[in-house]
């Protein structure tokens, strides 16, 4: 999440996101979950990536849900949780780990318990 000098260093965070990473095994894709306009940032929430327990960052994106906080999305409120979930916004990585109850995740099939 450092500078780079890719194109990631255009993107940044915000407890209140236009935009998400659908990571699988083989790509990570940027997709939007709001509208953008051309003139707007693109920021995603790094804790849906984040498991990592040994790090974290002083927050200040400006949005009125501001956690002060960046660290594990483990440690989101569980509504926020329920919200990426939804959006299929979180890596197979952590709903294996936190979340091994959850299958069919992503906005078109909505979150289903397993039997």
């Amino acid at each position: 999440m450092g500078p780079s000098g890719e194109v990631d260093d255009f993107f940044n965070h915000s407890c209140d996101p236009n935009a998400g990473l659908k990571i699988t095994a083989t790509k990570a894709v940027l997709v939007a979950i709001k509208d953008i306009s051309p003139e707007q940032e693109i920021t995603w929430d790094y804790s849906t990536t984040m498991d990592e327990d040994d790090w974290e960052m002083n927050g200040n994106c400006g949005s009125n849900n501001c956690r002060g906080k960046i660290k594990d999305l483990k440690y989101l409120p569980p509504e926020i949780q329920q919200k990426y979930l939804t959006l299929d916004l979180v890596p197979e990585y952590i709903v294996r780990k936190y979340f091994p109850h959850l299958r069919n995740l992503g906005p078109n099939s909505n979150v289903h318990q397993s039997n």
